[in-house]
């Protein structure tokens, strides 16, 4: 489901990036609705099992050493900032 203002839901975010955006629902009926959708629909259900794991390593979410390294240059960016105004 989506996120309100203030919430904080990991799975929006994930299922998009995981080339799943039409698993996000607006809210708890929708998405109940999406999963009766999909469960009837067994072999589309199969066929994303089968690329799952490699649509997940993949995508730049799934990539911890350049999510560690743009983290790493964030932080070095708001020292810097902070040195530079002290």
């Amino acid at each position: 489901m989506k996120a309100n203002a203030g919430e904080w839901r990991p799975w929006p975010g994930s299922r998009t990036a995981a080339g799943l955006p039409e698993w996000v629902a607006a809210d708890d009926d929708a998405y109940v609705a999406i999963v009766q959708h999909m469960a009837a629909d067994r072999v589309a259900l199969l066929q994303i099992k089968q690329g799952l794991r490699q649509r997940l390593q993949a995508a730049p979410a799934w990539d911890a050493e350049a999510y560690t390294r743009d983290f790493e240059r964030a932080l070095r960016a708001i020292w810097t900032n902070h040195c530079a105004k002290a």
